[in-house]
């Protein structure tokens, strides 16, 4: 296996060693394999510490996030922004949403999000630019008993809502705040929640023509789906379709701090006794604020069994809306504009705005079959036009333009 070297790395760990402690030695090792990750390259760490006073030793299972080596890739995420973004979540936004809630008395902890051990843009600490000693450190949440799902069978019902209730905590805070503190909001986090792509290169790769392929491809499919294409293609060739952009203004009810890709991967559970009992979110290097329908979307239709869709759609939004609202409440916000009514019309807006294309265009890769797609380094400007898809992603593509039709979103 290949392993790789990453430079005085023990500056970067100051948050964990705490100056009681020093690094006598690491391995770093690729910790995704090709479809897993598209925006960064993964190392898990294998961390030797040690305690200067006593000598004893410890090991750490870290992970590290550096920028691509694929120019393309880079380009695309803009890692100039995106990855200045992914650090401020660390070091200043949940900082600042954590401070917020000890303002107002709450005591809930923010169970969402792994433990931060380092990071830096550059060996220079005056770079204006972020370059490849650029790194973010990270606890190895799959050796604290976190594990991936299968990307193929998607969430079942019980991981599901333990998601939705981390989802609406992460989205409530920020918008209590937001109310009640708006000022300080758009001096204090909204520097950091900007758009984190290139909107012109991700529109170009992303976009507009290959969803539209995708519309033709589902046409050929099912009959409905030709039925609705149309209407699908007038959604494609909107000039508001950015799939990572805000699409939302400051005074927007429903704007808050939003993941934006926050797909199975993204997401690691931990289960007692197999039932899942929390849920932590990576990977916010497109975090923007925006309406937090577009998680809820996106989320669903594509890391969600489709046979859970199916059955309990209604009783899932009502979850999230219920958890969503009782943060709200307990942080002293007035609900009367959060109405169930009001978030089912923000979906049915934000769904046909963006996240009809971005969740049908992010299922091709998400269901992508191992080896079917390019490693990070190799990745092209035409991989995805290339590839045309598994059995399961036809038929996910297809299940969920019926199910977007059935809620009347087209």
């Amino acid at each position: 296996m290949k392993k790789y070297t990453i430079n005085d790395l023990e500056n970067v760990l100051d948050p964990i060693l705490k100056k009681n402690k020093k690094l006598v030695s690491y391995d770093a090792v690729p910790f995704t394999s090709a479809g897993e990750n598209f925006g960064s390259l993964m190392l898990g760490l294998t961390l030797v510490l040690k305690d200067i006073k006593t000598n004893k030793e410890e090991k750490v299972d870290a992970v590290a996030k550096m920028i691509p080596t694929n120019e393309l890739i880079r380009e695309i995420f803009n890692v100039n922004v995106s990855f200045r973004k992914e650090v401020a979540m660390y070091t200043d936004v949940i900082q600042e949403i954590k401070s917020f809630l000890k303002e107002t008395g709450c005591e809930r902890d923010i169970p969402y999000i792994a433990e931060y051990y380092g990071s830096r843009i550059s060996l220079n600490p005056n770079a204006a630019e972020v370059d490849f000693d650029a790194v973010l450190i990270l606890e190895n949440l799959k050796t604290k008993g976190y594990v991936t799902l299968n990307r193929f069978n998607g969430f079942d019902l019980d991981t599901t809502k333990i998601i939705l209730k981390n989802l609406a905590l992460f989205h409530a805070v920020p918008l209590a705040y937001k109310l009640q503190k708006p000022r300080k909001f758009k001096e204090v986090l909204m520097p950091h929640m900007g758009p984190g792509m290139d909107s012109l290169k991700e529109r170009e790769i992303f976009g507009k023509n290959l969803f539209t392929e995708q519309v033709e491809h589902a046409a050929s499919l099912n009959p409905r789906c030709a039925e609705l294409k149309s209407k699908l293609i007038e959604i494609a060739e909107s000039p508001d379709l950015l799939f990572f952009d805000s699409n939302c203004d400051f005074e927007d009810p429903f704007g808050t701090l939003c993941h934006i890709d926050l797909w199975i991967n993204n997401i690691l559970i931990k289960y007692e006794e197999q039932k899942p009992i929390n849920a932590k979110f990576v990977d916010f290097q497109v975090m923007c604020f925006a309406s937090l329908a577009r998680d809820v979307v996106f989320f669903l239709f594509t890391s969600v069994s489709p046979s859970v869709l199916r059955e309990h759609f209604d009783q899932l939004l009502r979850d999230y809306h219920s958890e969503f609202s009782e943060i709200l409440k307990s942080l002293g916000c007035d609900t009367t504009q959060y109405s169930f009514d009001r978030f089912q019309k923000e979906l049915a807006k934000v769904a046909k705005l963006t996240e009809i294309a971005h969740s049908c265009r992010w299922l091709q890769p998400i269901l992508a079959e191992e080896g079917a797609l390019p490693a990070l380094e190799d990745f092209k400007d035409d991989s995805l036009e290339d590839y045309k898809g598994s059995e399961t992603y036809n038929k996910r593509l297809v299940d969920n333009i019926l199910l977007f039709d059935k809620l009347h979103w087209i």
